[in-house]
């Protein structure tokens, strides 16, 4: 991180302030830098003596006011990617503040010599992130009477994999946000439409604009499929050295793969007519969802062109693919489907980024020796690729991240971009136990609904959950587990002899507030509705 305004200018190629006021998000970027080495953003909800926040009180306002100005400009016959945001006299007035500046030390800027610095920072940084609302959600802009050249070359960009910003992307990069958390004061507090992020993981962010909401708008009926219902030990086993080419592997440490025989997958449920009884009890199902690892390559292909031919919109599914020559992959396939059933929109893959180690306590627990003893500790042979995580905007209000098991677990380096964005809706994909309240998962989706105030949904299959079972404890069928900011946490169990579960989630309207006075009610919290999940037998 810089020791001061100027170091922190060097970082974007030298530009003054004005000239990365020309493209928000690199402004963004700058005033994000600054206020993240500085700490100073805690300002806001404790100014210095004889000071208050905001000053002057319409401040919200007027940045508000002064970004509608910047946006909203004459009709253009075409993209024009060259153009740049007017620039209020107010900004212009922030801007050169903060570019006189530049021998300041960021530890000092809390200061309260440096308050009227300090709000300009803070001005700027406001001023460039409602100018960037819509950004990743809107393409084209508002209406006929206006083009906003800003949305849509952020649109382009993002379908590029590139960063909002242009600038400044080897230190940091810019991308839409989707909640802002509504406990504490970090500098995730201080935006609702941009996010800052300075980790290694890659984002993807997937806005599905083809696919359209079918009923109401913020309800979302989500059938969940707990398959396979029954996992064999017999379809752990243990992967040869010459397969995960680590040399001199300790002897206490192994690898093994999950790969249950051909004869077994064939014995899942017929997933059409599970479908289709599932529309005849609640109406309409919007998604699927199965756990990770439940379907073959070749099943996962089969069990989509099904989905989409019965009306289904989303389709989520843990898939293992199997490659004697080398490591195995697990990874989310997640497919949306238009609403004529002709065509599918897209379809993405997000990998598993850690590996399961299996310990002699989790062996004991699910009954895996044999196969695996329990006296090594071992490992999950799946090929580890650069870590990448996709975001899907659903709706102008829903954000999905699909995540695979681990990668709920492991603070870093997933987490941070996770609390940086903020999604709508979480989605783990387990092959894991029970999902009680008071395992792991439950406390990890905790974290999430805590800050950034996501909704969390973890799903495992019940061949695993059935496994289950740690020494003085009954046999559980909870294979799911939904936990979000309004009602808090909730078990998802499967009745005997059902097949799935439809949860019916809706969107509840929330204001939200940065923590420098800004409301927004942009982005809904989601929650699941009172009623009690519908089982659904085959």
């Amino acid at each position: 991180m810089p020791d001061s305004i100027g170091g922190a200018l060097a970082l974007f190629g030298g530009a003054s302030i004005p000239e990365l006021a020309f493209w928000p998000p690199d402004l963004f970027a700058f005033t994000s830098t600054v206020l993240a080495a500085s700490d100073a953003c805690r300002r806001v909800v404790w100014p210095p003596v004889g000071q208050s926040w905001p000053q002057p009180l319409d401040w919200a306002e007027r940045v508000t006011s002064a970004a509608r100005t910047a946006v909203t400009g004459e009709r253009f016959g075409a993209p024009d990617f060259t153009a740049s945001v007017r620039r209020p006299t107010e900004v212009m007035a922030w801007c050169r503040m903060v570019g006189q500046a530049r021998g300041v030390r960021l530890a000092e800027l809390d200061r309260p010599q440096y308050w009227a610095l300090l709000s300009a920072i803070l001005g700027l940084h406001a001023w460039a992130d409602e100018t960037c609302a819509g950004a990743g959600y809107s393409g084209f802009g508002q209406g006929d009477d206006e083009f906003r050249f800003l949305l849509f070359e952020a649109w382009m960009r993002l379908r590029e994999g590139l960063p909002l910003n242009r600038r400044g992307v080897e230190s940091v990069r810019i991308y839409p946000k989707a909640r802002v958390p509504q406990a504490g004061v970090t500098l995730r507090s201080l935006s609702h439409h941009l996010s800052a992020y300075w980790g290694s993981v890659q984002v993807r962010w997937q806005p599905t604009s083809r696919w359209q909401a079918r009923g109401s708008e913020a309800e979302l009926n989500v059938l969940l499929l707990p398959w396979p219902l029954s996992v064999s030990a017999q379809d752990f086993h243990e992967v040869p050295a010459r397969n995960h080419r680590l040399r001199n592997l300790p002897p206490e440490m192994g690898f093994f793969t999950y790969d249950p025989s051909s004869r077994r997958s064939s014995r899942l449920p017929r997933l059409g007519e599970t479908i289709r009884l599932a529309q005849r009890q609640v109406g309409r199902i919007d998604a699927v969802v199965l756990p990770e690892c439940a379907l073959s390559e070749a099943t996962e292909q089969r069990f989509a062109a099904e989905a989409r031919n019965v009306g289904v919109q989303i389709f989520v599914a843990g898939v293992r693919r199997r490659n004697r020559a080398d490591l195995a992959e697990n990874f989310a396939s997640i497919r949306f489907f238009g609403t004529d059933r002709a065509g599918e929109e897209g379809w993405y893959v997000q990998h598993k980024h850690h590996r399961w180690l299996l310990d002699g306590g989790q062996i004991r627990t699910y009954a895996l020796d044999p196969p695996l003893i329990r006296t090594r500790r071992w490992w999950e042979a799946i090929q580890l690729r650069a870590r990448s995580v996709g975001f899907f905007r659903l709706r102008d209000w829903m954000v999905m991240c699909p995540l695979v098991c681990e990668d709920l677990a492991r603070v870093e380096p997933v987490a941070e971009l996770l609390r940086a964005i903020g999604p709508t809706f979480v989605l783990a994909l387990l092959f894991d136990g029970p999902q009680l309240s008071g395992r792991w998962p439950a406390q990890y989706a905790t974290v999430l609904a805590d800050d950034p105030g996501s909704s969390v949904l973890t799903l495992s299959c019940l061949g695993m959950v059935s496994r289950s079972r740690p020494p003085g404890t009954t046999p559980s069928r909870i294979v799911g587990l939904w936990k979000d900011p309004i009602n808090g946490l909730r078990e998802i169990a499967l009745d005997e002899r059902a097949v799935g579960v439809v949860l019916r989630l809706v969107a509840q309207p929330r204001d939200q507030w940065t923590a420098d006075g800004r409301m927004s009610s942009r982005t809904l919290p989601f929650t699941v509705l009172d009623t009690p999940p519908e089982q659904i037998f085959a």
